[in-house]
């Protein structure tokens, strides 16, 4: 029974921004005792870090660590808003294309703040230098 909750408390956390107790003794219909001890092992399994004392957010889970297209949808999401403010490089507009598996312009425009011209520069930078290439739609890793 708890490793069956612990399961559905996970796929619930990665698709939040922020977990705390009350979310989970509300959400779950659990007590705070059992409410801690899934944060903690959450945070053991480096699913969540502490936040000041004030819940927990949440980290990018792995590709493995992902149990269904929805937890991987997820964790994806929350890999990109991890990057959202990110210094504008080369290494992170790769990360970011790991996340995404693509690339746009008005992606990289989204995340790192930046304009059309940087954005559409990095990404033809990144194709000059065998990084990627156009599949007639996207921009994806070579």
């Amino acid at each position: 029974m708890a490793l069956f909750l612990y399961r559905k408390i996970k796929k619930f956390a990665i698709t939040q921004e922020n977990v705390s107790t009350s979310m989970l003794q509300r959400k779950f219909n659990i007590g705070y005792a059992k409410a801690v001890k899934m944060l903690d092992k959450l945070e053991a399994d480096g699913i969540l870090k502490q936040k000041n004392g004030k819940g927990c957010t949440i980290t990018s889970p792995s590709v493995e660590e992902c149990n269904s297209a929805e937890e991987l949808s997820a964790a994806a999401a929350i890999a990109s808003a991890n990057l959202i403010g990110a210094e504008f490089s080369e290494e992170n507009v790769l990360k970011l294309l790991e996340i995404k598996g693509m690339l746009s312009s008005s992606l990289v425009q989204r995340t790192f703040s930046v304009g059309y011209g940087r954005a559409a520069s990095m990404i033809d930078n990144l194709a000059n230098m065998g990084y990627i290439i156009h599949d007639g739609e996207r921009w994806v890793k070579k």
